[in-house]
């Protein structure tokens, strides 16, 4: 179980599960987005994958997101042949078929 720590965390984030064969090695990515967990697994033929775990609260300001951005950039400038991110993102507005982000509609 990733974060190690996890059971001291009183506020919400991300876990991960991963089956011990695989041997995972936690990563600490220093970024002000905390909501994350970071893993590494040694592939064969000295590939590495990064595994991200991220959550982002639906209510999460621009801050937030601008933050989520940095840690996704400096996530993929780390040293692994590979990278993996899951999670939960709350983006309602993302358009998939057009790779855009939509406006949200006031109410």
């Amino acid at each position: 179980m990733f974060p190690e720590s996890f059971p001291q965390y009183n506020e919400r984030g991300a876990i991960m599960y991963i089956k011990q064969d695989l041997k995972a090695v936690e990563m600490e990515i220093e970024m002000d987005f905390k909501e994350s967990v970071w893993v590494k697994i040694n592939l064969q033929n000295k590939d590495k994958m990064l595994i991200g775990c991220i959550y982002k609260s639906p209510s999460s300001s621009d801050v937030k997101l601008e933050q989520l951005n940095s840690l996704l950039k400096k996530a993929r400038r780390q040293e692994n042949s590979h990278i993996l991110i899951t999670g939960d993102f709350n983006c309602p507005t993302i358009d998939w078929d057009n790779w855009t982000g939509k406006e949200a509609s006031s109410s």
